[in-house]
């Protein structure tokens, strides 16, 4: 069985990290195999003066779509901490400054 997960919101980072963990402890739990998090963004759009600084995240390997991972089994979500999770082939490419308007 693959356990799948599909959600649309305003979201961040964050929030796909903790959507990924999620399934994988869910899966894990009932011995199931984690498949994809898709992840629905309605309304996206760039700013006109953050074009070019999208196009340079784009163009440069800062998507990375390869990681995999090792979650120790758990019994319950309420017990998982970070230490129970490994992630591999995860290439951080450090940050990005995007321009603010005042």
């Amino acid at each position: 069985m693959t356990l799948k997960s599909e959600w649309a919101s305003d979201i961040n980072d964050m929030h796909y990290k903790f959507g990924a963990t999620m399934l994988a402890c869910v899966a894990n739990m009932i011995n199931a195999k984690a498949g994809t998090l898709k992840v629905v963004i309605a309304d996206a759009h760039i700013y006109e003066e953050h074009f070019n600084t999208a196009w340079y995240q784009i163009n440069n390997g800062y998507i990375h779509i390869d990681p995999t991972y090792n979650l120790q089994p758990q019994l319950n979500m309420y017990e998982f901490q970070p230490k129970h999770i490994e992630i591999h082939n995860y290439e951080h490419k450090g940050s990005i400054d995007y321009e603010l308007k005042s």
